[in-house]
């Protein structure tokens, strides 16, 4: 669904908010990428939002005084492995690989007035999957290098340089997608009602896209309205 009425597009992020608040299992996240020629959105930007996106975070923590910015990781290497019966691994480092089965809930893509990229909200249901073997190859592979930091302590914002491939030697030969997202995290439910929470969305893609100023974004033409 592609919204851009701004009220039409409050009311469709509340429904969101509420799948994310009533399923335990569930992630709220924000992502970056723009429209393919048949219109099909693809996650990814362009090299230029992604570097001064890492900038602002680099300052943001330099000038934090408050502890707004916290939890820094730098280019974290994780290797998520694609299984036929639909679950993913995570592999992370030194630490026990993730299992999970994902389930799409619910999604608003955002058309953005004067922006190269556009945003998509998505909600999904991730269900750890414990203990499982598998007996077979991975259908697909993905290469991230993660750079994350948390926001006011309710979210999470990811930019990662990202290869895909059939395998791990083709998903490294490939070329990099530049990637961005940010993850609301559980603990807004606790202090933020729906219609609060939908329009940090907002607020979230602004600080991505584009130029911001606490809370607010700058300039108001960043979401089509009318």
């Amino acid at each position: 669904m592609v919204v851009s009425n701004e009220k039409v597009l409050i009311k469709k992020l509340k429904s969101l908010v509420r799948l994310f608040r009533d399923n335990r299992h569930a992630e709220l996240e924000v992502i970056v990428g723009c429209s393919d020629k048949k219109g099909k959105f693809r996650a990814g930007t362009n090299q230029e939002v992604f570097d001064n996106f890492i900038a602002s975070i680099g300052k943001g923590i330099v000038s934090d005084s408050s502890g707004v910015w916290s939890d820094f990781v730098g280019e974290e290497l994780t290797a998520t492995y694609y299984f036929s019966d639909g679950v993913r691994g995570r592999f992370t480092g030194v630490s026990p690989p993730v299992f999970v089965r994902k389930e799409l809930l619910g999604r608003v893509d955002i058309q953005c007035s004067n922006k190269a990229s556009n945003l998509r909200v998505t909600v999904k249901n991730e269900v750890p999957v414990v203990g499982y073997k598998f007996l077979t190859k991975p259908v697909s592979v993905r290469l991230h290098c993660r750079t994350s930091v948390t926001y006011k302590g309710i979210w999470r914002f990811e930019a990662s340089p990202v290869s895909q491939g059939k395998d791990k030697e083709e998903a490294c030969a490939n070329p990099e997608t530049r990637e961005i997202e940010a993850d609301c995290l559980r603990t807004a439910l606790g202090s933020l009602s729906n219609e609060a929470l939908a329009k940090h969305l907002l607020w979230r893609g602004g600080d991505i896209l584009g130029r911001y100023e606490g809370d607010n974004i700058v300039n108001p033409d960043l979401f089509i309205s009318g």
